[in-house]
């Protein structure tokens, strides 16, 4: 069930992903929590993809607003690397991935690579996430 929680948050962000992802780890054992946001998320983010790929811009902009998806798709179309950037955004724990998906799915990505990206790199991003705001509160708590 929480599988599909966190599938449904990607494409209808109601709740942000860091409180589900911390709920997951601290409701279920860190292992079985990672592995329910890692499987919900990729999955989440593929229909994601997908929707928007069939939807197209109108899609974006329930979500971003259209001076936003402008300024990015100038960006995508001057760089030919696009998928480099992809790449590396999807390990940072906190890139806007929604929007960096939405942005591969209005390019020219085939839906192949997309998805060996994500299933590759989405799951170091989690836990990266994870750790940085389980042991990163610590952090912050014992310098104040």
């Amino acid at each position: 069930m929480f599988t599909i929680f966190q599938m449904m948050q990607v494409v209808v962000p109601i709740v942000p992903a860091s409180l589900t992802m911390m709920l997951a780890v601290m409701t279920f054992h860190p292992l079985v929590g990672v592995l329910t946001s890692c499987i919900g998320i990729i999955i989440g983010t593929m229909i994601l993809f997908l929707l928007t790929r069939w939807y197209g811009k109108r899609f974006c902009l329930l979500f971003i607003k259209e001076a936003t998806l402008k300024k990015y798709e100038d960006l995508i179309s001057r760089h030919s690397s696009f998928t480099v950037i992809f790449i590396i955004c999807m390990l940072l724990p906190f890139a806007p991935a929604d929007l960096l998906v939405m942005l591969a799915a209005l390019s020219d990505m085939p839906f192949k690579t997309f998805a060996r990206i994500i299933i590759c790199c989405k799951p170091i991003s989690i836990i990266g996430h994870i750790l940085l705001l389980f042991y990163g509160g610590e952090w912050v708590i014992h310098i104040i």
